[in-house]
């Protein structure tokens, strides 16, 4: 298992086939279904395999399955093999869940899930024990414990287990927000969140501010993305971002188009798969923040194209138009894909009808000859046939066709650029490149900006 991971567990479990009907369709069959098991925590040597042990009575069973589960760490299991041991008696397999209270920090829930075991000693790390099967214990004060439990079957012998809890405070981080009424460049900026005994306020212009409910000018308009990280009594953080347009005009704003927002992962929650919501026709009603957390979706309320969707999915034979998410972007950030004839790049931005605005974009091609098209539209369309038929076709605003972008360097991206005259208040930026067959023929995409 890798180093590092909040829950460095591992459960290999043998499961009854034949006394369970061969089926087994949810965890709760798993559970009821397993006839021994093993857990393993030890992630001191991520480089090295480890090998465990355990011994199981078949019983009625002439078939068993091996069933394995990680916890929120990467794991990987090699060379399994069955052997026929001596008759006697077989130990019991220890096994047990930690949670934590929502109301109080200090309390935790073992939830037992031992097999053939009797008895019980659990040992809390701190001094105190208990013999309860499934005990609830609160802790004097936040640190790291080591919770062992043994388990003990009527033939008297036992298995022992043994996890690492680190105690610590949650905390949500939030805050509200307004403009000076008379100075549209100050912002008043009042904390929201829940747990928190510091706060971080930073900006998004290079200037920071620790503590309660700060105020902060603006030198000059712009887009600012304004966080506040929050930490709790014990060290533990969380971080809220708003983003605040500084203008006295109209200013555009293109949702990631760094396609670096959602794409770290939190603790042991990964949330990657969410970086390229922004460009997505059909985007989730949630997705995951950077802490991990779910949150409405800012993308869903703009815009939901399913009848261009079904019409891709249709027409292209796939069954997902969203761009994919990539560690290969430009200046080695984040980026989109596209992997496949039916990807998308889609976003509705909003725009003033009339103006001229320049449009940005970088990208990468895997392979000669892979072009890519940018359309700028002027509404939603249903059905890619016009654009098909012609690129003066009444939906398009402007249209550019990258055909010079193809490099074997993954460090070296070609940015092209264009202008465009909005004929309508809003656009949808489209991106599509249909020569991206698959993984040797992808088109790598990071930087889309448009400016006035």
């Amino acid at each position: 298992m890798l180093s590092g991971s909040s829950d460095p567990s591992l459960i290999v479990s043998i499961l009854g086939v034949t006394q369970n009907g061969g089926t087994f369709e949810t965890l709760a069959d798993v559970a009821a279904g397993t006839i021994a098991s093993v857990t393993v925590t030890d992630d001191s040597e991520p480089d090295v395999y480890v090998q465990q042990k355990l011994s199981f009575s078949s019983g009625t069973n002439n078939t068993v399955a091996i069933f394995f589960t990680n916890g929120g760490v990467e794991a990987r299991l090699d060379d399994f093999t069955i052997d026929v041991g001596a008759a006697g008696a077989v130990p019991p397999s220890a096994g047990f869940d930690v949670a934590q209270s929502q109301t109080n920090y200090l309390e935790y829930t073992f939830t037992n899930s031992s097999v053939n075991a009797s008895t019980y000693a659990w040992d809390f790390g701190d001094g105190n024990t208990s013999t309860e099967e499934s005990p609830t214990h609160v802790y004097a004060v936040a640190a790291e414990y080591v919770v062992k439990l043994t388990a003990t079957n009527d033939s008297n012998l036992s298995t022992d287990l043994s996890k690492t809890i680190n105690i610590l405070a949650p905390v949500t981080a939030a805050f509200t927000f307004q403009v000076d009424a008379a100075d549209y460049r100050t912002y008043s900026f009042m904390d929201a969140s829940d747990g928190a005994e510091m706060l971080l306020w930073e900006f998004g212009d290079g200037y920071q501010f620790t503590g309660m409910n700060p105020s902060h000018t603006y030198e000059a308009d712009g887009i600012y993305d304004v966080t506040l990280t929050a930490y709790s009594i014990t060290g533990n953080s969380d971080i809220a971002t708003e983003q605040l347009v500084v203008s006295q005009g109209f200013v555009v704003q293109v949702l990631n188009g760094t396609f670096d927002d959602h794409g770290t992962s939190a603790g042991s929650m990964g949330s990657t798969s969410d970086n390229a919501d922004a460009w997505d026709m059909t985007p989730n009603s949630t997705i995951l923040d950077e802490s991990g957390n779910t949150i409405p979706s800012p993308y869903r309320a703009l815009w939901y194209n399913t009848d261009l969707n079904a019409w891709n999915d249709t027409n292209y034979g796939g069954t997902n138009e969203q761009p994919g998410s990539t560690s290969d972007g430009n200046n080695g950030t984040r980026g989109g894909k596209l992997s496949n004839t039916e990807r998308r790049l889609y976003q509705l931005v909003a725009v003033e009808q009339g103006a001229t605005y320049n449009f940005s974009i970088d990208t990468r091609s895997e392979a000669m000859g892979v072009n890519t098209e940018v359309f700028i539209l002027n509404n939603e369309i249903a059905d890619e046939t016009g654009i098909n038929a012609s690129t003066s076709d009444a939906s398009i605003d402007a249209y550019f066709n990258i055909t010079n972008d193809f490099n074997t360097d993954k460090a070296i991206f070609t940015t092209s650029t264009f202008s465009f005259t909005a004929s309508s208040n809003k656009i949808v930026i489209y991106v599509r490149a249909l020569n991206a067959v698959d993984s040797s023929n992808e088109v790598f995409i990071d930087n889309v900006v448009v400016t006035d």
